[in-house]
Parts: C-alpha cells; sequence; structure tokens
C-alpha cells in the first residue's frame, strides 16, 4: 500500500510541474484513441 502511495505523490508532482498545454495535449491524445 505504501509504495502505490508513493507512486501516486510522484505522479501527482510531475503532473504538477507539467505546463496546462501539455496536459490538455495528452488529455487530447488520450480522448481521440
Amino acid at each position: 500500500m505504501r509504495e502505490k502511495l508513493e507512486q501516486r505523490k510522484r505522479l501527482s508532482k510531475a503532473i504538477n510541474a507539467d505546463d496546462d498545454d501539455t496536459l490538455l495535449r495528452v488529455f487530447d491524445n488520450a480522448q481521440e484513441q
């Protein structure tokens, strides 16, 4: 359980560090598929 929590923290940090533009682009690509 603890490992998953750490992964989630790392993931959210990476997302927060990313630009909104990059996030939107990834989101658009995911919707198209």
